[in-house]
């Protein structure tokens, strides 16, 4: 299991361990020692986010080189093959948030800003989004490759956007005032449950779609 980690992770180093990476962080830091909290929390919220490009990248390499085909001769089990790829995935959504974090730490030093809770509040709410995310895109990666997880992206940014859309006009307020109502631990503890109980359908789905898509 780590040769088929590493053989991931050497896919993402490749495409994003250079010169334009390096630009884009450092305007990144930048950015969040002029303009402070505006663009910190902003970049808190979207670098989690995305990973999606990240998980692209990785099944655009799959097709490539067939990949899937030639894991398959591996002495490892399919659980073993798809783990991998979900825990390379989560592993750039935890990466990408505390970077996140960072631009919001150095936003609050520069600016002489207390360290509030909101402050970690983008990256956290950006892991659980990413997460959720990528829980629902993966199987998808696994059916349909590329097309499927661009396809699967568009549509959960339009789900969101058009949820957003339903409370700014109002007629989601009734919602979010009842979810207020509920004690914050309660509100934890349900969607940890949540995301377990999608991580195990998620992977449960994949590994079943593998094991078609790729019979030997």
């Amino acid at each position: 299991m780590s040769g088929i980690l590493y053989r991931d992770f050497l896919i993402i180093k490749k495409k994003y361990a250079n010169v334009k990476t390096a630009v884009l962080l450092t305007v990144g830091v930048i950015g969040s020692i002029i303009l402070g909290f505006y663009l910190s929390s902003i970049l808190g919220l979207m670098l989690p986010l995305i990973t999606g490009g990240i998980v692209v990248s990785i099944f655009s390499e799959d097709d490539k080189d067939n990949w899937n085909k030639a894991v398959k001769t591996l002495p490892v089990s399919n659980l073993e093959i798809v783990g991998a790829r979900y825990a390379i995935v989560e592993f750039m959504i935890v990466v990408t948030a505390c970077i996140g974090a960072l631009f919001n730490v150095l936003a609050a030093l520069m600016h002489s800003e207390d360290f509030m809770a909101i402050y970690y509040i983008f990256p956290l709410v950006g892991i659980v989004m990413a997460t959720i995310s990528s829980l629902f895109t993966l199987p998808f990666c696994y059916k349909y490759g590329v097309q499927g997880a661009n396809s699967t992206s568009i549509a959960i940014l339009f789900i969101i956007g058009a949820g957003v859309a339903y409370i700014r006009k109002g007629q989601g307020l009734n919602v979010i005032k009842n979810i207020e109502n509920i004690p914050f631990l309660w509100l934890v503890i349900g969607l940890v449950l949540f995301i377990f109980a999608l991580l195990i359908l998620s992977i449960y789905i994949s590994v079943k779609v593998f094991e078609k898509e790729n019979v030997k």
